[in-house]
């Protein structure tokens, strides 16, 4: 019988050690950032990884947190990734318990951050001539008779008027991947990113090929950022759920799965 004491005395030790442990929050912002980004936050000296997105001013908000060494990453399909290490602890939470900070991303060709609203258009895409976008009608409607080749040759010709035509390269890269031609579908879906950054569609579509060209630690990002952007779009949380079972992560891949 002396021996239930000893396991109540470790069992309330480890109760105390919890409690005396400082949880601590992690706000931070995108400047600049005029719609949302995925910020990614990993654990440098103990397991660790959460997600989010911004909001539409490019701020963010990790709760909870133990003290220690943490890298965030922010990512938008179409941009590199910037990553920083930050220090969360109670000496620089302050009596609130809440570090702050400013994580710029490095802006594209144009000077934006990130992309548009998504109540608004890109200029890029505004500036898409009449021809283009007669090119890309044209496909369609070689595609409703299922006249394949024509319609790639029409899509291809309305992407050498405007190689800025985001939802033409993504056509590409769907007809592309149909007949597995993989290769040509990422470069097609990585065109259509790249005119079109956080673009929703080529972005799945390049984690859905990615998968299929054997690389599902590069698929990661792109499939996590369409679960966030999406998170009740299946094909989204299908192609995570692979991702994670190609990496072995077997209880995260039965999650979305």
């Amino acid at each position: 019988m002396r021996a239930a004491p000893a396991s109540w005395t470790i069992f309330a030790a480890a109760l105390v050690l919890n409690a005396a442990e400082p949880k601590l929050d992690l706000r931070g912002q995108v400047p600049g950032a005029s719609a949302r980004l995925m910020v990614e936050l990993f654990g440098v000296e103990s397991p660790y990884n959460a997600n989010t997105l911004t909001d539409s001013k490019g701020r963010f908000h990790f709760r909870a947190l133990a003290p220690g060494s943490y890298t965030v990453a922010v990512f938008l399909p179409g941009r590199v990734e910037t990553r920083r290490t930050v220090v969360v602890s109670p000496s620089l939470g302050g009596t609130k318990g809440v570090i702050e900070i400013a994580i710029p991303f490095p802006a594209d060709d144009g000077g934006s951050n990130a992309r548009p609203d998504y109540n608004t258009v890109p200029v890029k895409q505004l500036a898409i001539s009449e021809a283009a976008r007669h090119e890309y009608e044209e496909a369609g409607k070689e595609l409703e008779k299922r006249n394949r080749e024509e319609a790639v040759r029409r899509l291809q010709e309305a992407v050498r008027i405007a190689p800025q035509f985001a939802l033409a390269w993504n056509s590409l890269g769907v007809l592309a991947y149909q007949v597995q031609s993989y290769s040509e579908a990422e470069r097609c879906f990585r065109q259509a990113i790249g005119a079109q950054p956080g673009m929703y569609e080529p972005t799945v579509n390049l984690g859905g090929v990615l998968l299929n060209l054997k690389r599902p630690q590069e698929a990661l990002a792109y499939n996590k950022f369409a679960v966030l952007e999406r998170p009740d779009d299946a094909l989204a949380n299908s192609q995570l759920g692979m991702v994670y079972f190609e990496l072995r992560q077997m209880d995260l891949a039965e999650q979305y799965l």
